[in-house]
């Protein structure tokens, strides 16, 4: 691949320097962050600073702080590996979660990917995946902080002879390769402190890469998930990837795949193990309550392949564009939590607290789907209903329809 030429600071991290970095990265620098974990385990982070100062020069020692705080914020995205990288705060925000980006690249591998240059590697969490998945790799970040970062996390995992990391500009790397190799980019999606959804506004924006594509480069990009359909370009690919958090399941990205590297229109990755692909919905049956609810991911949902799970259980929707599904069948292992209905009756509060006074259950959970609810107050109230707090938790769903509102009580099944 082409030589790589550095080029100077953009100031997004003037608080850490590359040498600063280089120290951290270092055996001292590494004992240093773990001697800041222990301190920090007494909860007290001034004193623990001031401890850090008396051994080191005040910089060295909040960086190491730094790292020391960020530490569960890192395992999150990074798992395992976390302990052995280093962080920055504004990097770490846009980071992949470790498991989605061991699906992205896999996927690139099984789609006959094997060099790809990476336009805006952050802290390395994409680079990797990539190639811990046998995928060679030119990692281009332009910040020289960042930069600095990266390839310390990469040789700190041993991947260096499958990883070239440098601080050079994407753009004009891009422009002087064959068209035959790939590229990925994470485009970044904050300015100012605020997040940016729409695709054209972040940088490199959503044309660009497009350009790319028009010029023969497979492309695939990481984008908001946020993303909606009328966003995606013509003849690309879009995926949304939903995966367990510590806040529950969500939705954490979408990405777009160029005509090269085209196999689906839609695709909804439900991680660990579960993917449903298809062409978008366009009209869907709808029909009353039957024996159980499906709510499909949040993934199915914005990949608007709900229809594909109407196809699997014979079923049909409670309402137009209302994502829950109703049929007869009960059919396991599909991207959606499952429901068995026990009662369905027409919605007001009132109503549904004196139903729930013939309910036993440990818990309670409240969802709505089409009108302006509070389930957190709802759930509060109709708590103290239940006959008794006891047994398997029940689900109370209230559903806005054409011409009524329906509150089904279920359990989940």
């Amino acid at each position: 691949m082409s030589q790589v030429k550095e080029f100077g600071p953009t100031g997004k991290n003037e608080v850490v320097s590359p040498e600063l970095v280089t120290t951290l990265s270092a055996p001292a620098g590494r004992e240093l962050i773990a001697r800041a974990v222990s301190l920090l385990a007494d909860g007290d982070e001034l004193a623990a600073l001031s401890a850090l100062r008396r051994e080191v020069e005040p910089d060295l020692a909040a960086a190491a702080l730094t790292q020391a705080r960020l530490r569960d914020k890192a395992a999150a995205k990074f798992g395992e590996d976390a302990p052995a990288l280093l962080v920055l705060p504004d990097s770490l925000e846009q980071a992949t979660r470790s498991e989605v980006a061991a699906a992205r690249a896999s996927t690139l591998r099984e789609r006959g990917v094997r060099r790809i240059v990476e336009a805006g590697a952050g802290i390395g969490a994409d680079t990797i995946a990539l190639a811990r998945a046998g995928i060679e790799v030119v990692a281009l970040e332009r910040d020289l902080v960042v930069a600095a970062v990266l390839r310390a996390n990469i040789a700190a995992l041993g991947l260096r002879d499958v990883v070239q990391a440098a601080a050079a500009d994407a753009a004009a790397y891009v422009a002087e390769l064959s068209p035959d190799i790939a590229v990925y980019a994470d485009p970044a999606r904050r300015s100012g402190g605020r997040r940016i959804f729409d695709p054209e506004l972040a940088e490199p924006p959503l044309s660009w890469l497009v350009g790319l594509a028009e010029r023969g480069h497979p492309v695939v990009a990481k984008i908001s998930p946020s993303l909606s359909g009328e966003q995606v370009p013509p003849g690309w690919e879009a995926a949304w990837t939903s995966t367990p958090t510590s806040s529950g399941r969500s939705v954490v990205e979408a990405s777009l795949w160029s005509p090269q590297l085209h196999r689906f229109a839609r695709r909804a990755a439900v991680l660990p193990d579960l993917e449903i692909t298809g062409v978008p919905d366009v009209e869907l049956p709808v029909g009353d309550v039957s024996t159980y609810l499906y709510e499909p991911d949040g993934a199915v949902n914005q990949a608007e392949l709900v229809g594909v799970l109407a196809d699997a259980t014979g079923g049909h929707l409670l309402a137009p564009r209302i994502g829950y599904l109703s049929a007869e069948r009960a059919v396991d292992d599909l991207p959606a939590q499952r429901f068995a209905v026990i009662e369905t009756l027409q919605y007001s509060a009132k109503r549904v607290a004196r139903a729930l006074a013939h309910y036993d259950a440990g818990d309670l959970v409240v969802k709505k789907r089409g009108l302006d609810l509070d389930p957190h107050r709802l759930r509060r109230e109709w708590l103290g209903k239940l006959r008794s707090r006891s047994g398997p938790p029940l689900a109370v769903i209230v559903v806005r329809r054409t011409a009524d509102t329906l509150a089904i009580i279920a359990r989940p099944d």
